[in-house]
């Protein structure tokens, strides 16, 4: 086996880590001060750092902000839709194979009485928990815009500054 491959996959590799470390290092000064660095190229120095500057209020469209809000609050209440959902349909199942006379019924427990037996999920099944679960948290996002701008309407009304 020739060794000639992985050395020149090394020697690559730490080629191009020396140079994303030089380029990190030029990036990550300012320009006040500048020394030269190993490649000859004046690098800034660290006596002074990069200050961010905040968000103006009016730097994005109100539908930009609205859009984020709901992103943040479906992707925040999804696991507690997942969890309820798949708890929901576990009960309702049982409940349905229970009222229908099913003898296997007891199989079909919710997951906090369930025996070892209780058959798996199908597909279709998960699939459902899943599309379910996404739709509550899009519904919980959504009452939240409409909430948000029922107050908005309101405040503008009395007078009071809105979200």
């Amino acid at each position: 086996m020739s060794v000639r491959g992985p050395l020149a996959l090394c020697v690559l590799l730490l080629l191009s880590f020396g140079s994303l470390n030089e380029l990190s290092a030029q990036t990550t000064g300012s320009a006040a001060g500048s020394t030269p660095g190993a490649s000859g190229a004046s690098t800034p120095s660290a006596s002074t750092t990069l200050q961010p500057v905040p968000y103006s209020p009016d730097e994005f469209p109100q539908w930009a902000r609205d859009l984020r809000r709901a992103e943040i609050i479906t992707i925040g209440v999804f696991p507690f839709a997942y969890f309820y959902t798949n708890a929901m349909y576990d009960l309702g199942r049982y409940l349905v194979l229970t009222i229908a006379g099913n003898p296997n019924a007891g199989n079909y427990a919710p997951w906090f009485f369930a025996p070892p037996t209780k058959p798996q999920l199908t597909d279709g099944e998960k699939v459902g928990i899943l599309v379910g679960s996404i739709a509550v948290a899009a519904l919980v996002a959504a009452l939240d815009y409409t909430l948000g701008k029922a107050y908005e309407k309101s405040s503008v009304k009395s007078g009071a500054s809105g979200r």
